[in-house]
């Protein structure tokens, strides 16, 4: 729903520095630090694996690990870091939902009652073996018509966005 390179353009605004660092290689500290914030943020807002937030900033998975687990340690110390990230967080967030309302409603204008695998998959970021693995774990519906593709009842998925 919400890429990387959108996250790390609003990490790059609350840090003041340009969206080219951000995604850059150079390694001076103040640019690495909005980098790994970046990360964190990505991992936390889209729930995207390692190595596809890694692909995004042309890291590897364990750059985004070491990162993520990092930002998650300095955040519990720096209160002025944690407000800063806190901020990019909601940022990504709200973006993300926004995104989730704007699909919701193009749903609903063109009165589809019922979502495939890949546009549940899509709605949520995640894969099918993670939807597939919620819906066992009772966290998302039922289909409402096994096959391929399965069906989920369109209200039900908004329902679970919504909460």
């Amino acid at each position: 729903m919400i890429t990387c390179k959108e996250v790390a353009a609003f990490a790059a605004e609350e840090f003041m520095v340009s969206i080219g660092e951000v995604m850059g290689t150079r390694r001076y500290f103040p640019i690495t630090r909005v980098r790994q914030v970046a990360m964190y943020v990505s991992r936390q807002a889209t729930r995207k694996s390692y190595p596809i937030i890694g692909r995004a900033f042309s890291r590897d998975h364990t750059t985004v690990l070491h990162s993520v687990n990092l930002i998650a340690s300095l955040i519990k110390t720096d209160g002025g870091l944690n407000a800063r990230v806190q901020r990019v967080l909601e940022r990504a967030t709200a973006a993300v939902k926004a995104r989730r309302d704007d699909y919701f409603r193009q749903q609903y204008v063109t009165l589809a009652t019922r979502l495939t695998t890949s546009e549940v998959c899509d709605l949520f970021d995640i894969n099918r073996g993670t939807l597939r693995r919620r819906v066992l774990a009772g966290e998302m519906p039922r289909p409402i018509v096994d096959g391929n593709p399965a069906l989920y009842d369109r209200d039900e998925i908004y329902m679970r966005v919504l909460a």
